[in-house]
């Protein structure tokens, strides 16, 4: 794709597949499993390979071609991100997707208990515990249904595009031994709009990065909702008071501008700005609301 734009809100973040590539010798890394099965290759026959063997970008148009392994050719749109997650400086993130149709590689999932994803050390989910009472080491193995939605696909798939970059950044910690703990929505559906706040705590286990996935408290969830509905609506009355204001004292003036010599122009004008707060308290009102909205999307909302 030609304009610029970074990662996290890729136009094909969330309905595409991903090639991951080593920049000093273009080979392939490792990729999301639809690829390998989009293109009829195992994944042992392109790991290692060159990228430029598979898809070229022919001199002419925007589409790069791929090669089926039964010699078909695969138009394809192609975005390359170099080291999203911040990890090292060597490889690109390939963001691929057929042209012939329109998918959706996120296949829908909710966080319902609280789940263990083990990572690839470049994102891939591996495999997908979850956690429970009953059992005595307190892991169990997720459905095989729950696996085959999530295993070898990107966690950033998942994660609105809003909060990619803070999944990067938080993730990239952990190799410096943090265990970060922070707010996301998880993207439960296919359309970007329909989420779920969770918390997500990553840690690193010897190559891999292990990441808890807990649902908000619905009670927590609720309050932040209904906060963050009274600040956008105090913001909301604010302004309409302020042009109300603005309108009133426009008409005043335009209304009174020929009795002006008569003295009703200053007196009808004190009227109309004591139906107000001064300038200075709308001023002071309006600072704290946007210091109150910084501070809550900061904070996740």
């Amino acid at each position: 794709m030609d304009e610029l734009h970074s990662f996290d809100i890729c136009p094909l973040r969330s309905s595409s597949s991903l090639f991951i590539i080593d920049r000093r010798d273009k080979s392939i890394v490792t990729a999301t499993d639809e690829l390998f099965d989009m293109l009829g290759y195992e994944a042992s026959d392109l790991i290692g390979t060159s990228i430029d063997r598979l898809v070229q970008k022919p001199r002419r148009g925007k589409m790069w071609i791929a090669h089926h392994a039964k010699g078909d050719r695969i138009s394809l749109q192609v975005c390359i991100h170099h080291n999203p997650l911040q990890t090292t400086t060597e490889l690109d993130y390939w963001l691929v997707r057929p042209c012939q149709q329109v998918i959706c590689r996120r296949i829908p999932y909710s966080i319902r208990t609280t789940t263990i994803l083990l990572l690839s050390p470049v994102g891939i989910i591996d495999r997908v515990y979850h956690v429970s009472k009953y059992e005595r080491h307190g892991l169990v193995p997720a459905p095989a249904q729950h696996q085959q939605q999530l295993v070898g696909r990107p966690i950033m798939a998942y994660i609105h595009s809003d909060d990619v970059q803070t999944l990067c950044g938080q993730l990239s910690t952990v190799y410096h031994n943090h265990e970060p703990s922070f707010d996301v929505r998880w993207l439960h559906q296919r359309d970007d709009h329909e989420y779920q706040k969770v918390t997500l705590t990553a840690t690193k286990t010897s190559s891999r990065i292990t990441c808890v996935v807990e649902q908000k408290d619905p009670l927590s969830t609720l309050i932040d909702s209904i906060q963050q509905w009274l600040i956008d609506m105090l913001a909301y009355l604010l302004f309409q008071w302020q042009q109300s204001r603005r309108y009133l004292l426009e008409f005043v003036d335009h209304a009174t501008s020929s009795k002006n010599q008569y003295g009703w122009y200053s007196s009808i004008v004190q009227v109309v700005k004591s139906m107000y707060p001064p300038d200075g308290i709308l001023t002071m009102l309006e600072d704290w609301v946007d210091r109150v909205k910084t501070t809550s999307r900061s904070s996740f909302l």
